[in-house]
């Protein structure tokens, strides 16, 4: 535990960028990724046995986080995506933020099949397919209509905010604009999520998603 809280300290402190406390991009992901599951795993003291949220890998899995077991009528799946404006480099040219969504067109890699536990968290889908059901999207920067920086530390999931898109109403885009996202995927029209209304707004979303999926199922019957 010495050493994991000494890498901690380093890895997860940051770096200044232009007045902003900076994460790598490859653990600012995990990080936040992290931070969310914890949140959930708290959260799942409010729900029913069965049907509680659940760690798919944490950036190892297809998926990162499922409410449900195996069975696919009650099921959903979440990809999170987190994105910043700042990082630890400086770009050449502005170009527009936006998350890649990863649109799969490829059979997972064989070794998911292999590892993958089917009995808890069911069967991959077969391409293409985005492999989840919600994707929980995560920004930290200035907003579309900003022009002043408020936010100033990537280490610190209050500064960020969230948007749950469903994964049906994408279109099989391979990507995303934040602005697309600030416009359609948060609780109102340029009103996101903050970090501490996650679990509730996951919860939400999921009902949503079960709902509409059994409504799909009943009209195909």
């Amino acid at each position: 535990m010495e050493n994991q809280l000494k890498a901690a300290s380093v890895l997860f402190t940051g770096c200044e960028r232009d007045g902003v406390n900076v994460l790598d991009n490859a653990i600012r992901g995990h990080y936040v990724e992290a931070l969310i599951w914890a949140s959930l795993e708290q959260h799942n003291s409010t729900r029913p046995p069965g049907s509680q949220w659940m760690n798919a890998g944490v950036g190892w899995g297809p998926w990162d986080l499922q409410r449900g077991r195996n069975d696919i009528g009650s099921r959903v799946r979440v990809q999170i995506k987190i994105k910043a404006d700042k990082q630890l480099w400086k770009p050449q040219k502005e170009r527009p933020h936006e998350y890649s969504l990863g649109w799969n067109e490829k059979d997972a890699p064989k070794y998911f099949e292999r590892d993958f536990a089917k009995d808890v968290f069911g069967a991959i889908e077969k391409p293409p397919s985005y492999r989840c059901d919600l994707f929980l999207l995560g920004w930290h920067g200035l907003r579309p209509e900003e022009t002043a920086r408020r936010r100033l530390n990537q280490a610190d999931p209050n500064e960020y905010d969230f948007f749950i898109a469903g994964a049906n109403a994408l279109n099989n885009a391979k990507t995303l604009r934040v602005q697309a996202a600030f416009q359609k995927y948060g609780k109102a029209k340029e009103e996101p999520w903050s970090f501490s209304e996650i679990p509730e707004a996951l919860d939400a979303a999921a009902d949503n998603f079960l709902l509409s999926s059994s409504v799909e199922m009943q009209n195909l019957a």
